[in-house]
Formats: structure tokens, C-alpha cells, sequence
């Protein structure tokens, strides 16, 4: 599995790189493999914590756009980078 994800990563960043937000032409699919990607990547529990990361930054970021501001602050909290209060960023869980 870890394999797969890393490939879908490797697969996906011309169109990664090509969507910032909700309004660009293909953030609906950029959407549907960020998803993928965090539940991939999250699953086999991959050491890479740079590239875990920035995968749940770039979603928590579309989740934002689209206000989704409780499920953006619950995908970054899983990567331990947002407080554990839930009162702004902090590494490491701490707020």
C-alpha cells in the first residue's frame, strides 16, 4: 500500500501543482486525490512526515476555501499541525 501511495503522490503532482483552490478548473479532482492520498498515506503510517505534511496541508487548504474549517482543522490535527486545542498551529500537537 505504501507503494501505491507513493506512486498516486509521484502520478499526481502536475495536477497537484496546478490547483491552489476551489476555484481553479481542477480542484474537483485535486480534491478526490488529496483525499486518497491523506487516507493512503495516513494508513500505512509513512515515516516521510514532510511529504504526509504537505499532502494535508494542500487539502486543509481546499477545505478551507471551501469552508469546511472543522474537517480542515481535523486533517491537519492528524499530522500534528494544529494544536490540540484547536486554538492555532502548533508542532508537535502543541498549541
Amino acid at each position: 500500500m505504501t507503494d501505491a501511495a507513493l506512486a498516486l503522490h509521484r502520478a499526481a503532482r502536475p495536477l497537484l501543482a496546478a490547483a491552489y483552490g476551489s476555484a481553479d478548473a481542477r480542484a474537483g479532482e485535486a480534491w478526490e486525490v488529496l483525499l486518497g492520498l491523506q487516507a493512503g498515506l495516513q494508513g500505512v503510517e509513512l515515516a516521510d512526515g514532510s511529504l504526509r505534511a504537505g499532502v494535508a496541508l494542500r487539502l486543509a487548504l481546499l477545505m478551507e476555501d471551501r469552508g469546511q474549517l472543522a474537517q480542515a482543522q481535523a486533517v491537519l490535527c492528524k499530522v500534528g499541525l494544529w494544536g490540540r486545542g484547536g486554538s492555532g498551529w502548533g508542532l508537535g500537537g502543541e498549541a
